[in-house]
């Protein structure tokens, strides 16, 4: 089992690598963080920008760390399989393993299609990468949980606990696919007032249902007239939805640990949502800066990389 776990840490650690440097290649391509502001970036929401300089040493770091990340992880799965199954000591434990090899084949079938003009692509793409980190969490979770502890609050404290986890965890993944659809859509310096957009300008509601088409390429001309006013109502969505996520994941990290060796995972939850609502309210104060963007998006795939643990540390004491 300590192999296994072994295993699985490395995977986690891998897989935020590949968030980070996929992060930095994606919002930079999209113009997050060129010069001068706004302008540059509005040439790209227009469809006349220049493509980002591939042949930048930044830029070329970040592919090589992203592919190296992404094969290491594939291979890593796999030998978990092979080498520690019978460590894998119940089905729901096996039955993550088998996940994380589903999803790895899923996105690399979808890395064919990548970059894409669909939003759809990319939001697969990040939910994808979270979902293998939420399972991950929870498989490496489980694996150091003691199914004869008993020092836990009991098992309806425990059920209770983990359904507070599942909903924090829906919710940050949903917003992480709002925050896809903004960068999707190019809509970064449609809003950079806080904290509703109402000092850019108007909203329009309707027009952001359109925006929420992840199969409408991001450039379609079926796209509402008032593009700029349907980015903005999808910033206040993105925002108030954040709100809820934040809310969700302070009430998970108010329940205590589910035993002695999970007391660290309240506070890092309420740190990681915290410092995710930090760092994007300070995108929009300070311009949406790309290195700020990256980090934002890897304090999101930790939490939900703590928030998988959470559920999965009382999995073999109730």
């Amino acid at each position: 089992m300590r192999t296994a776990r072994l295993l699985v840490g490395t995977v986690l650690v891998l897989l935020v690598l590949i968030v980070a440097s996929s992060a930095y290649l994606r919002l930079g391509s999209n113009g997050l963080g060129c010069s001068p502001w706004p302008q540059c970036y509005a040439s790209h929401a227009s469809g006349t920008g220049a493509a980002a300089d591939a042949t930048s040493t930044a830029t070329g770091i970040a592919r090589s760390l992203h592919r190296l990340s992404a094969s290491s992880v594939g291979i890593l799965i796999v030998a978990m399989l092979f080498v520690s199954w019978r460590s894998l000591s119940t089905p729901a434990m096996r039955g993550a393993a088998v996940l994380l090899v589903l999803l790895t084949l899923a996105l690399a079938m979808l890395g064919v299609a990548t970059p894409s003009k669909l939003p759809a692509v990319t939001i697969g793409n990040l939910l994808g990468g979270m979902a293998m980190l939420g399972c991950a969490g929870w498989l490496f979770a489980a694996l150091g949980s003691n199914p004869g502890d008993t020092s836990s609050r009991g098992s309806h404290g425990s059920i209770r606990d983990r359904a507070l986890a599942v909903l924090a965890l829906v919710l940050v993944m949903a917003q992480t696919a709002l925050g896809g659809l903004l960068s999707a859509r190019l809509a970064a310096a449609a809003c950079t007032s806080l904290p509703l957009c109402g000092a850019d300008g108007g909203t329009d509601l309707a027009g952001a249902t359109a925006l929420l088409d992840p199969f409408l390429p991001a450039q379609a001309p079926a796209l509402t007239p008032a593009l700029d006013d349907a980015r903005r109502a999808l910033h206040v969505v993105h925002r108030l939805f954040g709100l809820l996520a934040l809310v969700s994941c302070v009430l998970a990290a108010l329940r205590p640990a589910s035993g002695p060796r999970d007391g660290w995972q309240p506070g890092l939850i309420a740190g990681l949502a915290g410092g995710a609502a930090v760092t994007g309210a300070l995108m929009a104060g300070l311009h949406y800066p790309l290195p700020l963007a990256v980090v934002h998006n890897v304090m999101t795939a930790l939490l939900v990389a703590v928030l998988g643990a959470r559920i999965g540390a009382g999995a073999q004491r109730s």
